[in-house]
């Protein structure tokens, strides 16, 4: 893709601004000033001619070097304009945030405008149910079950208190599926790897589940599987949120199905992959924030993969812009063909959802061999004709030489975050290898 998608003056100025404010004012780029080519430019060069910061530069930095000089941070920290956070996951995925609930509040309430049925909610002091791992969000219970009451917050329901669902029971699904009905949630937030086991425990034993208006999905990528296995219990509209602690809102997904940039709190520049991998749309989201005064992020690698509509259009009518067709997978997630060439999640997932028995997945790929864990619908579809089904289906897309391996488990771990990784590979991301210059 060698066109930029359409946007607003305004959203030009905004993107402007934010880069003149870092390179000034923001200590964490001193010396990016040599990357400029000045105002003569456009601003789409501008951006384009600068390095990238990933977490691993913020945690160097220090969240106080991302912050414009002049501003009283301690101040605003003293009387809590202000608070740091820091993201879950293993120390090298750890990043301590600068938290400014005003300006994530404005991203949330611009994000609701990209869908027709979260714009028509009238959304902003909602009940809102949220079902993840209180590593993410929430109230995280060491001993035992909290109370409805200890989980609430306000018109929040915190709906889990376990790390992750491996510790769930019948009583926590069914205490799950309970407090639905107790609460009515306006909006039901969730992980969708979460969300689908209490949509497969419900459908499994034939309980009737509240629907709330809107399922918002957040904390990961929804893949088609879990969509699929969900949308059997949870009939209302299912709708990708896409967002970052560190750069907030992103990108929405509308009633048709695309997702698009909440192009008022943040710019979306993509690094697409080299056109050798036949990934001719697909690449790395590089976002900068614009209007956050206590945080100045340019060109971040939040480390996820976007498939982008080439057309830039929607027939929701919404055509502003950056539009994607789809999450791809993280970089980190990529596994890696006989031939070397990349394989997205999403790119897995495409075939493994058309293996009906399948309710959840995992592809392992080290020493040259892919172990692909297989948790199934029902236990006894368990078989050696369908482990020969799940390896062909397979190997066009790793090689006819490629050594699979399936097998079939009662569940998929969960990382230390709390949160799923589905694929991954021993081989190192080479990122001057994936992506290139000039798109």
């Amino acid at each position: 893709m060698k066109t930029s998608p359409n946007f607003s003056g305004n959203y030009n100025i905004l993107s402007e601004r934010a880069l003149q404010n870092a390179l000034q004012n923001v200590p964490a780029y001193k010396g990016w000033q040599a990357f400029d080519p000045g105002s003569s430019a456009s601003i789409d060069a501008r951006f384009r001619a600068m390095p990238t910061i990933s977490k691993q530069d913020l945690r160097e930095h220090t969240w106080r070097n991302f912050i414009p000089a002049g501003m009283d941070i301690d101040t605003a920290l003293k009387t809590g304009t202000i608070e740091l956070v820091q993201t879950s996951g293993t120390t090298a995925e750890q990043v301590l945030n600068v938290w400014y609930q005003s300006w994530w509040d404005a991203a949330e309430a611009a994000s609701w405008q990209y869908n027709v049925h979260t714009a028509a909610l009238n959304l902003g002091k909602h009940r809102e149910a949220i079902l993840t791992s209180p590593m993410n969000t929430g109230i995280l219970a060491k001993n035992g079950l909290l109370t409805m009451e200890e989980r609430s917050c306000g018109r929040f329901l915190y709906l889990n208190e376990k790390i992750n669902p491996s510790l769930w029971d019948d009583q926590l699904f069914e205490r799950i599926i309970r407090e639905l009905e107790i609460f009515q949630p306006v909006v039901l937030e969730a992980n969708p790897s979460y969300l689908v086991k209490v949509a497969r425990y419900a459908y499994r034993h034939h309980l009737r589940v509240f629907q709330p208006p809107v399922v918002i999905f957040s904390y990961e990528n929804p893949g088609v599987l879990a969509r699929k296995h969900i949308a059997k219990v949870f009939h209302a509209p299912l709708i990708s949120s896409y967002g970052a602690t560190e750069a907030g809102y992103v990108l929405m997904e509308c009633e048709q199905g695309k997702l698009h940039q909440v192009s008022s709190s943040c710019r979306i520049d993509i690094e697409f992959m080299r056109p050798e991998y036949g990934h001719p749309h697909v690449g790395r989201l590089l976002l900068t924030t614009l209007t956050n005064p206590w945080r100045s992020l340019v060109r971040f690698d939040v480390g996820d993969l976007v498939q982008v509509d080439p057309a830039g259009i929607c027939k929701c009518g919404r055509n502003d812009g950056y539009i994607c067709k789809e999450f791809a997978g993280r970089t980190v997630n990529l596994t890696y063909a006989t031939s070397g060439f990349p394989v997205t999640t999403a790119m897995i997932e495409s075939i493994i959802n058309n293996v009906e028995a399948v309710a959840e997945y995992q592809v392992l790929q080290r020493e040259g061999i892919y172990n692909v864990n297989i948790v199934l619908d029902e236990e006894d579809n368990a078989s050696r004709t369908l482990k020969e089904e799940i390896t062909e289906r397979l190997l066009p897309l790793y090689g006819r030489d490629a050594a699979i391996n399936v097998h079939f488990v009662k569940e998929i771990e969960t990382e230390p975050s709390g949160k799923y990784r589905l694929t991954r590979s021993d081989i190192p991301v080479n990122m001057e290898k994936l992506f290139g210059k000039g798109n």
